[in-house]
């Protein structure tokens, strides 16, 4: 059977999408551009904001037009948030909330071919961490590692608590054998990534701090980049080992949502503009 899925919103999204598409590999399916003939279409959504939503139900309704025999299931962030509302969708079979959403290429034989739309999406809370990897062109020069998911700020403004769940993240003593497998399959640029990325804490109690320590430690041919990292979670000594290691890309992209400090403290947010 095809399977095609086309994924909306941030890159640990298209990371998992990436994910997903090789346990549909391993499972025997033919992984196929989306656009061309699939049996299975799935949707990966975003769900920041209201255009986000809204480009969903756009391409939801234009994949069910161009394939119309097709079982057609939406995932992500809007299938979370919004389940019913996207279940009534014109066209769409199945919905799968963040839980769900890794468990679709072993559960989607048993609904595939349900005459109801099925919605299966259950609450995030104790969310397990499951890590994902993707490239970003087809040189496969460059890949994205997920290391961190879900938030616990709940900011005024953001839904990504309540999409995502809590803060989790990769057990530290993992992370050197990532790295390795992103070597082994010949990139030699990786972006460590995660939905609030400088919140990365393991089980075992090492934080950021302690995993930009390691990557500076590790003998490997690799660049590595840091993606976004709130301004209250980079700390001077994060700015330090990645000044002195060639390791790391001496970059860092630090989202700023205000320039006011009462607008900031408005939002929720955990720093001032100072």
């Amino acid at each position: 059977m095809k399977v095609s899925i086309y994924t909306l919103g941030c890159k640990v999204n298209y990371a998992e999408t990436a994910q997903l598409q090789s346990k549909f590999e391993e499972l025997g399916y033919s992984v196929t551009e989306f656009g061309k003939p699939s049996d299975i279409i799935l949707i990966n959504t975003c769900s920041v904001t209201n255009n986000a939503d809204v480009e969903a139900r756009k391409i939801i309704r234009r994949a069910k037009r161009n394939n119309p025999d097709s079982y057609l299931g939406v995932m992500g962030c809007y299938a979370q948030l919004k389940p019913t509302e996207v279940a009534n969708i014109d066209g769409v079979d199945g919905v799968f909330g963040q839980k769900e959403k890794f468990l679709i290429p072993v559960l989607i034989n048993n609904i595939v071919n349900e005459e109801k739309t099925q919605i299966n999406v259950s609450c995030i809370e104790d969310l397990p961490f499951e890590t994902a990897v993707t490239t970003d062109n087809e040189s496969r020069t460059r890949a994205f590692l997920k290391l961190q998911d879900g938030c616990n700020y709940f900011c005024t403004f953001c839904t990504i608590p309540y999409a995502r769940g809590r803060s989790r993240s990769i057990g530290f003593s993992q992370l050197e054998s990532q790295f390795r497998k992103v070597v082994d399959s010949g990139y030699k640029e990786v972006v460590i990534s995660g939905i609030n990325l400088g919140d990365y804490k393991s089980t075992t109690g090492e934080n950021f701090t302690d995993m930009v320590r390691l990557i500076s430690t590790l003998d490997m041919d690799l660049r590595v980049r840091i993606s976004s990292i709130e301004p209250n979670l980079l700390k001077d000594e994060i700015i330090d080992i990645v000044a002195d290691s060639p390791r790391f890309c001496k970059h860092f992209h630090i989202p700023l949502q205000s320039g006011s400090t009462e607008i900031l403290k408005r939002m929720r947010r955990r720093y001032k503009a100072d």
